[in-house]
């Protein structure tokens, strides 16, 4: 399910309104949780903080997931965004998917890189629960969204979880 065109400006208006309430592991939970109340064909999103060439998961919304990490940024989809600096879509995940990956139920991907200026300082994973939930007006609307986080993403501490 695409995200409408006039669904966008609200959006980001709202991640604004929250991030001059909340800073760091805060202002990426709250926005997790609008994001997946928002859109319900996000079925987990979740933020990770990029630290010394590992990520590690600092907040999300949906099931727990079966690794909090940390694990090596040069993992295929977000090393791709960290090299672009652009949001990587994999519309059609095979079930099993890696190792780290919220549960078998996610069947696409978008991981979008969090910016503080030029630099990246984590990622936004969303995922989707059947093949091609995900498309390019999510892309573009989550892309704005990590351009807005980059310093939140900075100060959160990582998620204590299963392992």
């Amino acid at each position: 399910m695409p995200v409408r065109p006039q669904e966008t400006v609200p959006t980001l208006l709202q991640v604004d309104a929250i991030l001059v309430r909340l800073t760091g592991t805060n202002a990426l939970a709250e926005v997790a949780r609008f994001l997946r109340a928002q859109f319900h064909h996000y079925r987990w999103v979740g933020a990770y903080r990029r630290k010394a060439g590992q990520l590690e998961l600092v907040a999300y919304d949906g099931e727990l997931p079966t690794s909090s990490g940390p694990f090596p940024m040069e993992e295929a989809t977000f090393g791709r965004a960290a090299t672009t600096g652009r949001g990587v879509l994999v519309p059609d995940r095979p079930p099993a998917g890696p190792p780290r990956a919220v549960g078998s139920e996610a069947r696409c991907l978008l991981v979008v890189p969090l910016k503080e200026g030029a630099d990246v300082t984590g990622f936004f994973e969303v995922d989707g629960d059947h093949e091609r939930a995900l498309d390019a007006s999510d892309q573009r609307l989550l892309e704005a969204i990590g351009a807005k986080l980059g310093s939140a993403a900075r100060a959160a501490p990582p998620v204590e979880g299963p392992a």
